[in-house]
């Protein structure tokens, strides 16, 4: 049975006197078996050094003199041992029978949203189509053979338009089960109220808006046939445990110390590396090759709207405008902000990656109310949904071959910007559209693409309205030269990537050399002083994304974009000096080189 705390248990709760426990250890893992209030004269202090050490805190309720907390049987073991007091609030069952019994009917488990998007589409074939993004964008399926299913609307959903592209997600976490009831709505209201509304008819026609209701299904379907208070995916981990933070393994901030557990029986574990899981590699191939301008991520539990990175720098200006609209759209629900649990979450990936204009938004109280409580909050959550279709962009445009007119995918570089964590801007490649969530007054872009000359424009930003800069790029040969830099001071962060390739080139190679006692240039190898590590670029197995032996041209993968290693990636002492060049191997002919580019860490 499902217990609800009460003001008498919080009353009880914060009575009890915490010892100090400074030898408290990480999270001992095992699966979730306990929902527990703890006592806490600190709850906001007690729960961030809990959350550092593994355990699964960070979207759970507190208030005066407690926190919330899921455990399992060694967790909770390990806080009592710690001097903590907690009382069970909830035992794990199967989400089947916490429905049948304590939230009455009305939750669809995932056949039943799966069939909820097939009777959208069934009944508005001009205005939505499911696709199955694992499979068109994607990998393929997840490790128990499911896969990541969209609804697409649009005023012409099954044609691709040249419009920009929008994004609800809901339920990394899987046992969050008002936040595909919340798609679910949001799916209802936009096609209900096409024609009907003016706000929803404009949004739809001016945009293709893409909802994902379950991002875990291999999880979700465990929720419902076993645990109720399962988070993770069913990956299976090396340790014999079960399960990655699909929401923890997104690559920016993925080695910092904000990001989540290193431990694989942890309901917070990040995975082995960034973008280890299918579903998260599904994600990332979908938006980059949608490109979205805006991207909502629905959570439970908190009302409130988690606003940029954490730890990760960002820009003041960049910091400003999210926050700016952060707010705007959580005033809107009445709901609070807050920075973000951890780094490695899909918004701060998709402000990395993609727009400067992406939330987290933590809805509900709890992971499981009763089915009306999840219609509610669907409904105090649309208005600023609405509000998020309808904010204009504040700069978008085209980017084509100046000659033939055919759309480019270019990177678009904003001068000034200040980014630090490898952000990077792209056009995409069915329309060359690109949209941007820039600060007002006048930006300057540098568009940039293989086998192409660099365009450097101005245009006039202007608050609540969009500004259109259609560029076309001259064919021409740039000089090829590779971009190897680092922050320096022992960051441990680095850019790789390459300008100017040939546009007859079909593969090449990064050569890297640590001996770097003698001047940049001078080696006998191309300009190298060669080590074991230039020669070992030759040895590499040549393929598609490929760092140091790389085939050309491939969308979407190194060299055509740039590789970005965050602060922390690269181990190698303060002060230590690397070399890279580039070769770039021409059918047909000669081989070009780059001139040498020296980065110390």
């Amino acid at each position: 049975m499902v217990l609800r705390a009460s003001p008498l248990l919080a009353i009880l709760l914060s009575a009890v006197t915490l010892s100090q426990t400074p030898s408290l250890p990480p999270s001992p893992g095992g699966d979730p078996l306990f929902r527990v209030a703890v006592a806490s004269p600190s709850p906001l202090s007690d729960r961030g050094r809990l959350e550092r050490l593994g355990y699964d805190v960070s979207c759970l309720p507190h208030g005066p003199g407690h926190f919330e907390a899921v455990v399992s049987a060694a967790e909770l073991a390990a806080l009592q041992a710690g001097g903590f007091t907690a009382a069970v609030l909830e035992t794990a069952q199967p989400l089947a029978d916490v429905v049948a019994t304590e939230i009455p009917a009305g939750y669809r488990d995932l056949p039943g949203i799966e069939a909820a998007m097939a009777a959208f589409a069934q009944a508005h074939p001009t205005l939505a189509v499911v696709v199955d993004i694992s499979t068109v964008f994607g990998p393929g399926p997840t490790v128990e053979g499911r896969t990541i299913k969209a609804l697409k609307i649009s005023d012409n959903a099954p044609v691709d338009e040249d419009e920009p592209n929008v994004l609800f997600a809901s339920c990394h976490h899987c046992r969050e089960i008002v936040t595909p009831e919340i798609s679910l709505d949001i799916m209802d209201r936009l096609l209900t109220g096409y024609g009907v509304d003016p706000a929803i008819t404009a949004a739809v026609n001016s945009q293709e808006i893409w909802l994902i209701p379950v991002q875990n299904p291999d999880g979700l379907a465990y929720t419902w046939s076993t645990n109720n208070l399962w988070r993770k995916n069913r990956a299976p981990n090396q340790s014999g445990s079960f399960g990655v933070d699909l929401n923890r393994n997104y690559a920016l901030g993925w080695s910092s110390n904000c990001s989540g557990s290193t431990s694989p029986t942890s309901e917070t574990y990040k995975g082995v590396t960034p973008e280890s899981e299918l579903e998260t590699q599904t994600m990332v191939a979908f938006s980059r090759a949608r490109r979205f301008a805006k991207v909502m991520d629905y959570h439970s539990t908190g009302r409130e709207v988690l606003l940029g990175y954490l730890c990760s720098p960002l820009p003041a200006a960049q910091n400003s405008l999210i926050d700016s609209h952060g707010v705007a759209l959580s005033q809107l629900s009445g709901y609070d902000t807050r920075e973000p649990s951890a780094e490695g979450e899909h918004q701060q990936w998709q402000i990395r990656e993609q727009t400067s204009y992406a939330f987290l938004t933590e809805t509900a109280t709890s992971f499981q109310p009763t089915y009306q409580a999840a219609l509610a909050e669907a409904n105090l959550t649309w208005t600023a949904a609405l509000q998020f279709l309808s904010e204009p962009i504040p700069l978008t445009g085209r980017v084509t071959n100046a000659v033939t007119g055919a759309p480019l995918v270019a990177q678009i570089d904003i001068a000034g910007a200040g980014w630090a964590m490898g952000e990077t801007r792209h056009s995409e490649s069915r329309f060359g559209r690109y949209s941007l969530f820039v600060p007002t007054g006048l930006t300057t872009l540098t568009v940039s693409a293989p086998g192409y000359l660099p365009s450097t424009q101005a245009v006039s930003v202007s608050p609540n309205s969009t500004a259109l800069l259609d560029v076309a790029l001259t064919p021409g040969m740039a000089p090829f030269t590779v971009e190897f830099s680092t922050s320096g001071a022992g960051q441990g962060d680095l850019r790789l990537g390459f300008d100017g390739i040939p546009s007859d080139c079909n593969s090449g190679y990064t050569l890297i050399s640590f001996a770097t006692t003698f001047p940049v240039g001078t080696g006998p190898a191309l300009g190298l002083w060669p080590d074991t590590t230039t020669f070992a670029a030759f040895f590499a197995p040549l393929g598609p994304g490929s760092i140091f032996h790389w085939t050309w041209p491939v969308v979407g993968l190194f060299p055509a974009i740039d590789l970005d290693l965050p602060p922390g990636s690269v181990l190698l002492p303060l002060g230590q000096s690397v070399d890279a060049l580039g070769i770039a191997v021409r059918t047909g002919n000669s081989p070009v080189v780059s001139p040498i580019v020296r980065a110390t860490f």
